[in-house]
């Protein structure tokens, strides 16, 4: 599913500072990152801001529900291109709030 929803060249920086360029790299990191933080994620979208009729931006909400019942939330930024009227994630910005 992965392989459908990504741009070939998709990048990601994740909370942690890793930087995934490219599919592989995204998809390996992703799956690797479930393995190994199991549980439910959520992505709740805030906002989208349309630059033209095949660009946006997505800001979401992103939180996993852990197995112990504990809950990690975040924020995640997409930035969407149309190819061929399909929407794909082109980059991808995950981020922890800051501390109050």
């Amino acid at each position: 599913m992965l392989k459908n929803i990504l741009t070939a060249d998709v990048d990601q920086l994740v909370s942690t500072g890793e930087w995934r360029s490219g599919i592989g790299s995204a998809v390996q990191g992703m799956l690797k990152s479930s393995a190994s933080r199991p549980g439910t994620r959520t992505l709740i979208v805030d906002n989208i801001r349309m630059f033209n009729t095949t660009t946006a931006i997505v800001d979401c909400r992103y939180e996993i529900q852990n197995d112990n019942g504990s809950s990690r939330k975040m924020w995640s930024t997409f930035i969407v291109i149309a190819i061929e009227k399909i929407w794909k994630i082109s980059a991808i910005r995950n981020m922890l709030p800051a501390s109050e």
